[in-house]
């Protein structure tokens, strides 16, 4: 799944069972210990990874939707 609930609200979304077989965009990381030299992965790495990540392709600026008047 590419896009998420909330996704356009630069929302991270964590998966497994793909066996590494997916490139992760913008703000997705597989943690499946498949993965991940079967390991789990820590929420302070989680943070660490997706803070270095691009935005997702569908981002909306919280300032765009000021201007436009509309709430998250």
């Amino acid at each position: 799944m590419r896009v998420w609930e909330k996704s356009h609200f630069n929302s991270w979304q964590l998966y497994g069972h793909s066996h590494g077989n997916l490139d992760d965009i913008g703000k997705q990381y597989d943690v499946g210990v498949d993965a991940n030299n079967f390991l789990p992965v820590s929420f302070a790495n989680l943070k660490e990874l997706m803070e270095a990540k691009k935005d997702n392709f569908n981002y909306i600026l919280p300032d765009t939707l000021k201007k436009e008047g509309k709430k998250n």
